[in-house]
């Protein structure tokens, strides 16, 4: 089962998602070795990746549009329900 999904590659906890982040000045493709060594299970990448594969990784046409797409899903399948 996934953990939880993390943008920053130095908080991974075993059991997550890395979520591969383009940043302005740093790609966060650059730390997938480290990310699935601190125990990552599964990494999103964009699909232009070209690099090693350490892990499952999972190309996406954007990253950031398909974690917000994750996170809207997950919210709105646990929404808490008023009585």
């Amino acid at each position: 089962p996934i953990f939880r999904f993390c943008i920053d590659s130095r908080k991974i906890l075993k059991g997550d998602v890395y979520c591969a982040l383009p940043g302005k000045h740093v790609n966060g493709e650059e730390f997938l070795e480290d990310a699935f060594q601190r125990g990552a299970i599964a990494a999103l990448v964009s699909n232009d990746y070209r690099g090693p594969v350490f892990g499952m990784t999972i190309a996406v046409e954007n990253v950031l549009e398909t974690l917000q797409d994750l996170a809207r899903t997950l919210f709105l399948q646990n929404r808490p329900k008023h009585v």
